[in-house]
Protein backbone atom coordinates (compact mmCIF):
# COMPACT_ATOMS: atom_id res chain seq x y z
CA UNK A 1 0.00 0.00 0.00
CA UNK A 2 2.76 2.49 0.93
CA UNK A 3 4.72 1.77 -2.24
CA UNK A 4 1.59 2.39 -4.32
CA UNK A 5 0.63 5.58 -2.45
CA UNK A 6 4.08 7.15 -2.53
CA UNK A 7 5.20 5.80 -5.90
CA UNK A 8 8.32 4.08 -4.58
CA UNK A 9 9.52 0.50 -5.13
CA UNK A 10 8.09 -2.04 -2.70
CA UNK A 11 11.60 -3.18 -1.79
CA UNK A 12 12.35 0.26 -0.32
CA UNK A 13 9.44 0.20 2.15
CA UNK A 14 9.21 -3.53 2.93
CA UNK A 15 11.86 -3.66 5.75
CA UNK A 16 10.22 -0.83 7.69
CA UNK A 17 6.74 -2.28 7.14
CA UNK A 18 7.85 -5.71 8.38
CA UNK A 19 9.45 -4.24 11.50
CA UNK A 20 6.38 -2.07 12.16
CA UNK A 21 4.16 -5.17 11.92
CA UNK A 22 6.52 -7.05 14.26
CA UNK A 23 6.41 -4.22 16.81
CA UNK A 24 2.60 -4.17 16.67
CA UNK A 25 2.49 -7.97 17.08
CA UNK A 26 4.72 -7.84 20.20
CA UNK A 27 2.71 -4.94 21.61
CA UNK A 28 -0.60 -6.74 21.11
CA UNK A 29 0.82 -9.94 22.61
CA UNK A 30 2.07 -7.96 25.63
CA UNK A 31 -1.46 -6.58 26.17
CA UNK A 32 -3.00 -10.07 25.84
CA UNK A 33 -0.56 -11.37 28.45
CA UNK A 34 -1.63 -8.76 30.99
CA UNK A 35 0.73 -5.82 30.48
CA UNK A 36 3.44 -7.04 32.85
CA UNK A 37 6.24 -4.48 33.12
CA UNK A 38 8.90 -7.19 33.46
CA UNK A 39 7.84 -8.93 30.22
CA UNK A 40 10.48 -9.64 27.56
CA UNK A 41 7.91 -8.59 24.94
CA UNK A 42 8.44 -4.93 25.85
CA UNK A 43 12.09 -5.10 24.80
CA UNK A 44 11.22 -7.01 21.62
CA UNK A 45 8.66 -4.35 20.65
CA UNK A 46 11.16 -1.57 21.41
CA UNK A 47 13.84 -3.26 19.29
CA UNK A 48 11.46 -3.62 16.36
CA UNK A 49 10.31 0.00 16.68
CA UNK A 50 13.94 1.18 16.85
CA UNK A 51 14.67 -0.71 13.64
CA UNK A 52 11.70 1.02 11.96
CA UNK A 53 13.08 4.42 13.00
CA UNK A 54 16.54 3.48 11.74
CA UNK A 55 15.23 2.41 8.31
CA UNK A 56 13.05 5.52 8.03
CA UNK A 57 15.97 7.75 9.06
CA UNK A 58 18.20 6.18 6.42
CA UNK A 59 15.54 6.80 3.76
CA UNK A 60 15.08 10.41 4.90
CA UNK A 61 18.84 11.05 4.79
CA UNK A 62 19.08 9.55 1.28
CA UNK A 63 16.16 11.70 0.08
CA UNK A 64 17.67 14.83 1.63
CA UNK A 65 21.04 14.12 0.01
CA UNK A 66 19.39 13.63 -3.37
CA UNK A 67 17.48 16.92 -2.99
CA UNK A 68 20.68 18.69 -1.91
CA UNK A 69 22.38 17.72 -5.19
CA UNK A 70 19.34 18.27 -7.42
CA UNK A 71 19.39 20.27 -10.64
CA UNK A 72 16.16 21.72 -11.99
CA UNK A 73 15.90 22.56 -15.69
CA UNK A 74 15.40 26.28 -16.34
CA UNK A 75 12.16 25.72 -18.27
CA UNK A 76 10.60 23.73 -15.43
CA UNK A 77 11.77 26.30 -12.90
CA UNK A 78 10.22 29.19 -14.82
CA UNK A 79 6.94 27.32 -15.37
CA UNK A 80 6.79 26.64 -11.63
CA UNK A 81 7.46 30.28 -10.80
CA UNK A 82 4.78 31.39 -13.25
CA UNK A 83 2.19 29.15 -11.58
CA UNK A 84 3.33 30.36 -8.14
CA UNK A 85 2.86 33.99 -9.23
CA UNK A 86 -0.52 33.29 -10.84
CA UNK A 87 -1.77 31.67 -7.62
CA UNK A 88 -0.61 34.62 -5.50
CA UNK A 89 0.71 37.68 -7.40
CA UNK A 90 3.45 39.74 -5.73
CA UNK A 91 2.82 43.35 -4.71
CA UNK A 92 4.74 46.01 -6.64
CA UNK A 93 7.11 43.72 -8.55
CA UNK A 94 7.17 40.39 -10.27
CA UNK A 95 9.63 37.65 -11.11
CA UNK A 96 10.51 37.85 -14.79
CA UNK A 97 12.57 34.66 -14.95
CA UNK A 98 14.94 32.54 -12.88
CA UNK A 99 17.89 30.21 -13.24
CA UNK A 100 19.50 27.68 -10.96
CA UNK A 101 23.01 29.01 -10.56
CA UNK A 102 24.36 26.23 -8.37
CA UNK A 103 23.53 23.03 -6.56
CA UNK A 104 24.84 21.81 -3.19
CA UNK A 105 22.53 23.43 -1.95
CA UNK A 106 20.13 24.40 -4.73
CA UNK A 107 20.67 28.11 -5.43
CA UNK A 108 18.20 30.04 -7.55
CA UNK A 109 18.68 33.52 -8.98
CA UNK A 110 15.40 35.37 -9.48
CA UNK A 111 15.41 38.25 -11.95
CA UNK A 112 12.70 40.74 -11.00
CA UNK A 113 11.48 44.14 -12.12
CA UNK A 114 11.56 45.54 -8.58
CA UNK A 115 11.94 44.62 -4.93
CA UNK A 116 10.13 41.56 -3.58
CA UNK A 117 8.93 41.50 0.00
CA UNK A 118 10.60 38.97 2.34
CA UNK A 119 7.22 37.31 2.99
CA UNK A 120 6.74 36.81 -0.74
CA UNK A 121 10.23 35.28 -1.03
CA UNK A 122 9.31 32.80 1.73
CA UNK A 123 6.14 31.99 -0.23
CA UNK A 124 8.20 31.40 -3.39
CA UNK A 125 10.68 29.22 -1.47
CA UNK A 126 7.87 27.12 -0.03
CA UNK A 127 6.31 26.76 -3.49
CA UNK A 128 9.60 25.57 -4.97
CA UNK A 129 10.09 23.09 -2.12
CA UNK A 130 6.65 21.62 -2.70
CA UNK A 131 6.83 21.61 -6.50
CA UNK A 132 10.27 19.97 -6.73
CA UNK A 133 10.06 17.87 -3.52
CA UNK A 134 13.10 19.49 -1.92
CA UNK A 135 11.87 18.88 1.63
CA UNK A 136 14.05 20.35 4.39
CA UNK A 137 17.03 20.89 2.08
CA UNK A 138 18.45 24.41 2.40
CA UNK A 139 17.58 26.62 -0.56
CA UNK A 140 19.29 29.87 -1.48
CA UNK A 141 17.31 32.54 -3.30
CA UNK A 142 19.25 35.38 -4.86
CA UNK A 143 17.26 38.31 -6.19
CA UNK A 144 18.49 40.52 -9.00
CA UNK A 145 16.16 43.50 -9.19
CA UNK A 146 15.97 46.10 -11.95
CA UNK A 147 14.26 49.45 -11.70
CA UNK A 148 14.07 52.38 -9.31
CA UNK A 149 13.73 50.35 -6.11
CA UNK A 150 16.01 47.45 -6.85
CA UNK A 151 19.00 48.89 -8.68
CA UNK A 152 20.44 46.87 -11.54
CA UNK A 153 19.81 48.01 -15.08
CA UNK A 154 22.35 49.75 -17.32
CA UNK A 155 24.96 52.15 -16.00
CA UNK A 156 25.52 55.40 -17.84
Amino acid sequence: LFSHLYGVPESSVRPAAEQRALAMYHSDRWVREGCRLDSALIEQARTAAAHVREVETQKAVAAAEQAYHSRIPTGELNRALKSIQVAHPPVGARIQYAVQGASDPPTFTLFTNGRLQPTYLRYVERGLRERFELGPTPIKLRVRAKGANGGGGRRR
